[in-house]
Order: C-alpha cells, then structure tokens, then sequence
C-alpha cells in the first residue's frame, strides 16, 4: 500500500518540527423553534433514556410498549 500524498506531506512537515493537529470537523446541528427560529448549536453531550411499559392484568401481561 503506498502512502497518499496528504501523508506524504505530513510525514516530511512531522521531521521539521512540531505539526498542529486539527479537530475532527462535526456536522451542523440545528435547533429549530420553529419556521422563522432556528439556531445552530454545538452539541457536548448526549445521552438516551429508554423506558418500556408493560399493562399488566388479572392474567399477566397484556402488551408491552
């Protein structure tokens, strides 16, 4: 497998000296409060929650949701 040329590049500025790092690009994300109030925003955390319900009778369980 040879070496693209991006690497090749970083590999002869990495013997120079020092080499900055960039973050990974995120995607846009926006927030919308409707048609006319949408804002971008930078999403830190993120976190799901999943619950279940069961209806329970005299004979056992009817239905889960």
């Amino acid at each position: 497998m040879q070496p693209t040329p991006q690497l090749r590049e970083s590999m002869g500025l990495s013997k120079q000296g020092p080499i900055e790092i960039s973050p990974i690009e995120m995607p846009l994300t926006l927030f919308t409060w409707g048609s006319e109030r949408v804002l971008p925003v930078r999403l830190t955390e993120l976190s799901a929650n999943e619950s279940a319900l069961l209806i329970v009778s005299e004979r056992g369980v009817v239905s889960s949701r």
